[in-house]
């Protein structure tokens, strides 16, 4: 099962939940019980050859492992 980031319509509460994928629409947030949808700006993590790295998507000063590219 897929680990997803949503956002809440509602109150804009951001969090992470393991949801089947033919479920992924039907998310409810943990604090209002708003309609959520999937999160796209969060940060993720990548493996670029042997090394681990995150990139925020905005910033790319610090990043040791996109190089910019994303």
């Amino acid at each position: 099962m897929p680990l997803y980031s949503f956002v809440c319509i509602d109150c804009k509460h951001k969090f992470d939940e393991l949801v089947p994928v033919e479920k992924r629409g039907d998310v409810i947030c943990p604090k209002c019980a708003g309609a959520a949808d999937r999160d796209f700006k969060g940060a993720f993590a990548f493996i670029s050859g042997n090394k681990r790295s995150s990139c925020n998507g905005s910033n790319c000063s610090g990043c040791s492992g996109c190089g910019g590219n994303h």
